[in-house]
């Protein structure tokens, strides 16, 4: 999923500003739900704004410079959200490849690998997998599963002495 429209183009905020005198921004694009406080944040250069516009007195009014560092904070934060949706979208379409055992052999071309990883269980095949192979951590796996970071790392340490145990049988 794109998420480009919800970065601030600081160009774009400028030339509203220039424009129109302000810039406003609702503070659910900025918070999760169930913030509490202002409505909107205006950004505007007019020291006079709050005067002229008393019913918008209790917002936040900021100028464009100190709105600057929160606008490249929000794109930082959909840039990284971005990827992490991407990385999570990638680790789901290769689990469903993996149920496939054949496909294990095939992806690590290993034969030794393919029979240890056909010692563990579906679970422990996945999470082994998620956390050796694509790098996620213990809380990125938990998060995909629905389940806690430790009961990844529970099910990782078993699966790491069933994987040891298993692939020492062939070298």
């Amino acid at each position: 999923m794109k998420t480009e429209y919800l970065k601030i183009k600081m160009e774009d905020v400028r030339d509203i500003v220039r424009k129109r005198g302000y810039y406003y921004i609702s503070a659910d694009r900025l918070f999760d739900e169930g913030f509490i406080g202002p409505k909107l944040y205006i950004v505007t250069d007019n020291p006079n704004f709050a005067a002229e516009n008393p019913a918008l007195a209790d917002m936040v009014i900021m100028t464009v410079a100190e709105f600057e560092p929160i606008a490249q904070a929000i794109n930082e934060y959909v840039t990284n959200d971005d990827r992490e949706r991407h990385r999570i979208d990638k680790a789901i379409e290769l689990f469903e490849i993996i149920d496939n055992t054949d496909y294990i052999g095939e992806y690590l071309n290993e034969q030794n690998v393919k029979e240890a990883m056909n010692a563990l269980n579906p679970v422990q095949k996945r999470r082994f997998i998620m956390r050796y192979y694509m790098n996620l951590s213990l809380r990125e796996i938990g998060r995909i599963q629905g389940v806690s970071y430790k009961s990844v790392g529970e099910s990782l340490e078993q699966a790491v002495e069933i994987f040891k145990r298993e692939y020492s049988k062939y070298i």
